[in-house]
């Protein structure tokens, strides 16, 4: 029975090792020469001496180890009833740390992660000044939007600086914003790249949450989008496009916009709190609201708004084209006046502030 444990653990390990995707391996794919009962016996043991484990599609796919594997004894429990088809099966990181060299990966920590056995979709933890290096170097494409962020390098001169991020999000720690991405993902990263992201990790990340939205998203293909502020922005925009358009033909602002318009780059939670990024965002935001007001709407015969002020100089008289916060000012005061100050009022602090 020892031989036969031993050679369907060498061929586990074999497999993981040799797999380039840090793949288990199926166990109708194993060989053996013994009944489908000593088969299983074998498998019980080296899970209970914590040699193997088996990851079952309850996960989804079986080949990728994504989470941790079930506690010892469902393993055990669960195994007799399962089909060769239903689960694959993998070294544990125990077994790993004492057999495998993994002195290649020593200038690439996340593979070394991986190349240990750990899962792949388990989201590791950084500190979030790790972003202002990508959002403020021109080199790197950064983006992010609402849940979800990206960052790739494409105008980098030397190699080492390389990367492409397909996938992070935010989470908290206790109070403080931290930067979430899986292992699997931080993998790909070129090693300099790996060292510089593993000197901002968490170690202690038991109290590190990431927004639900990014799991559901990524790892359960709920296509869900969260309402944030800067979204409802974006989208009472449109409404307004769409309802002043169909009331008075003509709508009352330029244009609207989509959430993933490169135009709102800056539009977004200020994950970076700097002065540079705040006054970014304020210039988008006064683009969006007071600069997108469309004057030619306050021109309509419906409303009698005069476009121009007059006011006297001696004897002249000085014609002033009025600006589109005045002209929204003396359009509410028709329109809707007890709304003035909470809508004219908000929009007058976006212009000053970004004056």
């Amino acid at each position: 029975m020892e031989d036969l444990k031993n050679q369907i653990l060498q061929q586990v390990y074999n497999n993981f090792v040799n797999s380039l995707g840090y793949n288990g391996c199926s166990a109708y794919n194993l060989c053996y020469d013994c009944t489908q009962d000593e088969f299983l016996q074998c498998l019980i043991e080296l899970i209970k001496e914590e040699e193997i484990e088996i990851i079952t599609g309850d996960v989804g796919n079986t080949y990728i180890k994504s989470f941790d594997a079930e506690p010892i004894e469902k393993q055990v429990t669960r195994l007799p009833s399962l089909s060769p088809f239903d689960y694959c099966i993998y070294p544990t990181e125990s077994f790993l740390e004492n057999k495998r060299d993994v002195s290649s990966f020593n200038d690439r920590p996340f593979s070394k992660m991986l190349a240990l056995g750990k899962p792949q979709l388990k989201c590791r933890f950084f500190n979030i000044d790790i972003l202002h290096h990508y959002a403020t170097d021109p080199r790197y494409d950064y983006k992010f939007r609402d849940y979800f962020g990206s960052i790739y390098a494409y105008n980098t001169v030397d190699d080492s600086e390389d990367m492409y991020l397909s996938s992070f999000s935010i989470g908290r720690n206790g109070n403080d914003y931290v930067v979430a991405v899986f292992l699997r993902d931080l993998n790909f990263l070129p090693a300099v790249a790996q060292q510089k992201w593993y000197s901002k990790m968490i170690v202690d990340s038991s109290k590190c949450l990431v927004l639900k939205n990014f799991i559901d998203n990524q790892l359960l293909g709920s296509w869900c989008f969260p309402r944030t502020v800067f979204r409802a922005i974006v989208e009472e925009i449109e409404n307004l496009y769409v309802l002043t358009n169909h009331i008075w033909g003509k709508s009352i602002v330029s244009n609207y916009y989509l959430r993933d318009d490169d135009r709102l780059r800056e539009f977004e939670m200020l994950l970076l709190p700097t002065n540079t990024k705040l006054d970014e965002f304020y210039r988008q935001l006064e683009i969006i609201t007071v600069g997108n007001l469309n004057k030619d709407f306050f021109a309509l015969d419906d409303f009698g708004l005069d476009l121009f002020s007059i006011t006297q100089d001696g004897e002249y008289q000085i014609k002033k084209e009025k600006g589109t916060l005045q002209l929204l000012k003396e359009w509410l005061q028709i329109i809707k006046p007890e709304s003035l100050k909470e809508i004219h009022g908000v929009l007058n602090m976006v212009r000053t502030i970004r004056s």
